[in-house]
């Protein structure tokens, strides 16, 4: 098991992957259907502020489906990173990609897998969009571009913020 990466597959993590039905990108939209009717998306506001970001770019996959829950428009790279472990466990390769707006301001995680030959791009984090093929430099998905792409957060240098 990979211990020093968000999308360890633990036993949980695969007994979970297992369960969920179909193959290929029908595994894809039936893990993406999971992850939105498992995990809780909790307010985010003035009063949940600080318990987010003692959160955030912190948890692993397993951390993320034992505690149950995201922060509402915060909790894009949570759900990321159960989507790829989740993924993994079915052996399917996955990217960890961090995008953002045109204006730079706004950043976004999402996720690329590999079926058979082809790529796709996953809004695992917030609309729950695929896109066939991989997001490239200069292409948008959503209105957003490439920042970096990588194994998890951790690997492109997301750090916690306390």
């Amino acid at each position: 098991m990979d211990t020093i990466s968000q999308i360890a597959v633990t036993e949980n993590i695969r007994k979970v992957a297992s369960g969920i039905g179909g193959s290929g990108l029908d595994y894809v939209k039936n893990a993406l259907e999971f992850i939105k009717g498992t995990i809780i998306n909790k307010p985010y506001n003035d009063a949940t502020v600080v318990a987010e970001r003692t959160l955030r770019w912190t948890r692993t996959a397993e951390q993320v489906l034992s505690d149950g829950y995201v922060y509402k428009t915060k909790g894009c790279t949570d759900l990321v990173i159960l989507f790829q472990a989740l993924r993994e466990a079915k052996g399917y390769p996955t990217n960890f990609l961090r995008v953002k707006d045109k204006s730079g301001s706004v950043n976004h995680s999402m996720a690329e897998v590999q079926i058979d030959d082809n790529w796709y791009t996953v809004d695992a984090g917030n609309s729950f969009e695929i896109k066939e093929g991989k997001l490239e430099d200069g292409e948008s998905f959503k209105d957003f571009t490439l920042w970096k792409r990588g194994r998890d957060g951790w690997d492109i240098g997301l750090k916690p913020l306390t």
